[in-house]
């Protein structure tokens, strides 16, 4: 039973799951970013996925992303856990790591049980220096064509943003993904590097 659910999962798309699971995450209904997901995750199977600020909205995206990759250990990274729901804290392939995602306390606390990651996403603090800050102590952890995001970038920061992330830096491949026309919102940006 178990098998078949899992299996019934892996055929919805991300969209689908940020959707089913709107009431703890806002990937999709507020940020609309399910497409963009799906598009730059066609034909990977992250296996090790890290999440960097996840308690929000009560940890939702790491469920909808154990779900699409049921063999894929997720992490989250937050200061606290207090909002996480139990379906969340329960799940067997999650784990939440607590402590500043801006802390090398912290990456040493990931850095003992984890070597590397296929997927990074940065959701959070969404300040440049922030982003920024992420960026350069995390980046090291994504594997060999790994990609990493940065979500809710706003339209104000996104080309200091890029540039000092290396726009032109010839080990990674930019990705965009501009939402502001679907929904709105000022800092509806997500960047993806994409390691070569």
């Amino acid at each position: 039973m178990l098998y078949e659910l899992q299996m019934t999962n892996m055929t919805k798309t991300l969209t689908e799951l940020f959707i089913e699971h709107s009431d703890i995450t806002d990937k999709e209904q507020r940020h609309r970013y399910g497409n963009l997901y799906d598009r730059w995750l066609t034909g990977h199977q992250p296996m090790r996925i890290l999440e960097l600020g996840v308690t929000w909205h009560g940890g939702g995206c790491l469920l909808c992303f154990a779900k699409r990759f049921p063999e894929a250990r997720v992490v989250g990274v937050d200061i606290t856990d207090d909002k996480i729901v139990e379906e969340v804290r329960n799940h067997p392939n999650i784990d939440i790591v607590i402590g500043n995602a801006y802390s090398v306390g912290t990456v040493s606390k990931v850095e003992q049980k984890y070597k590397t990651f296929d997927l990074i996403i940065d959701d959070a603090c969404h300040a440049q220096t922030e982003q920024l800050t992420a960026f350069h102590l995390w980046q090291r952890f994504l594997s060999p064509s790994g990609l990493y995001i940065i979500e809710d970038i706003d339209r104000g920061h996104f080309e200091s943003l890029s540039y000092h992330l290396g726009y032109h830096n010839d080990s990674f491949q930019i990705l965009l993904g501009d939402k502001r026309q679907t929904n709105g919102l000022p800092d509806s940006i997500m960047l993806g590097l994409k390691r070569y």
